[in-house]
């Protein structure tokens, strides 16, 4: 400035104070707008993704399966029974019909079983339903032959993993206690039971079983 004169009857200082106080502006007010910027891409980014979470979780929701157990009195003569080996030698034949039904808002695509007792030889394993897919509204039923003790209480672990139409996979448990009574009404012995059920939790994958 000082060579082509725009310096002239002007203190050389106080321009210099002035063009670095007003540089220094600029480059503040361009770096708070960079940051400013970057803040509102993030916060739209943030919301986005919040967005796509709700989302699928409310079509989890809408497509979740739910199991119903119960012990069912009657037979069904299409069902294969299935030998349980227990620790008991002494103890009666016992016959367990445990249906399990999908009272939830969509079909099963995958589903298997692995029952478990101190009072077993072994761990079992099943693939349920047609398939291993069970439909809504669907009910199946699982038939066991199985020596026990009368008037004794026995608890069974029965865990159900299962995979819903959009690939969630979900793991259920319930605690069967199941007692032989001294009751007989001419064909079987009458007996006792309840399900204690724990609340579906969502795993990663459907672990690895030697099905039986």
């Amino acid at each position: 400035p000082s060579i082509l004169k725009f310096t002239k009857n002007i203190d050389s200082q106080n321009w210099l104070a002035f063009l670095a106080n007003y540089t220094s502006s600029i480059v503040a007010a361009v770096i708070g707008a960079a940051v400013s910027i970057y803040l509102v891409f993030l916060q739209i980014r943030k919301n986005n993704e919040d967005t796509e979470t709700r989302d699928k979780e409310n079509l989890r929701l809408q497509n979740i399966p739910l199991l119903k157990f119960e012990c069912k009195n009657k037979n069904n003569e299409e069902v294969k029974m299935t030998v349980l080996d227990t620790k008991v030698e002494d103890g009666v034949v016992q016959q367990i019909n445990l249906g399990i039904k999908n009272i939830g808002l969509n079909t099963i695509r995958k589903s298997y079983m692995k029952i478990k007792s101190d009072i077993l030889e072994k761990e079992y394993n099943f693939e349920l339903g047609n398939q291993s897919s069970i439909e809504k509204n669907e009910e199946i039923t699982m038939q066991f032959i199985l020596k026990l003790f009368v008037d004794t209480t026995y608890k069974f672990e029965i865990l159900v993993y299962y995979q819903d139409l959009l690939f969630n996979t979900y793991e259920k448990k319930v605690i069967l206690e199941y007692k032989v009574l001294h009751l007989n009404d001419g064909n079987k012995y009458l007996y006792e039971h309840k399900f204690i059920p724990e609340d579906e939790k969502i795993i990663e994958k459907i672990p690895r079983l030697d099905i039986d």
